[in-house]
């Protein structure tokens, strides 16, 4: 049931609620969040003219740092991830094929699902976010 409450940015309890208050959703979302990580803010950003909108929730945690981002395209999922010259690892979760690949010092997880764009990009290794990636499904 919809209400009838439009919440601004820095309003969202989370980045499900961000999502849903959108009407979006699927299984997006990491339930599992490393310990320590403290949510900084849901942000959503609206693209009108380019038919999509952003969704993104950093967390931080002293030096280490991991944002989560979620778009929807109305269009065409269309997105250019930039890495350095490593390959790219595939990894299989809840039948989707994600692709993970270091860039300077982060490493990135990204995936789509219908016309979302997903991403989880982390200063921790691998073994972390593929962790959140299995939370998810």
């Amino acid at each position: 049931s919809q209400t009838g409450n439009n919440q601004t940015e820095g309003e969202y309890a989370s980045l499900q609620d961000a999502l849903e208050q959108y009407g979006i959703y699927d299984a997006v979302v990491p339930q599992y969040i490393p310990d320590g990580f403290k949510l900084q803010e849901i942000w959503v950003q609206e693209y009108p003219d380019m038919g999509k909108i952003e969704f993104s929730a950093p967390y931080e945690n002293d030096d280490d740092n991991i944002v989560i981002t979620i778009i929807q395209n109305n269009g065409q999922a269309n997105k250019s991830y930039e890495k350095n010259g490593q390959a790219v690892e595939k990894y299989m979760s809840g039948n989707i094929e994600h692709y993970i690949f270091q860039n300077n010092n982060n490493t990135t997880a990204a995936w789509y699902v219908g016309s979302l764009e997903c991403s989880i990009s982390t200063t921790l290794p691998v073994t972390e976010l593929e962790k959140m990636i299995d939370s998810i499904y």
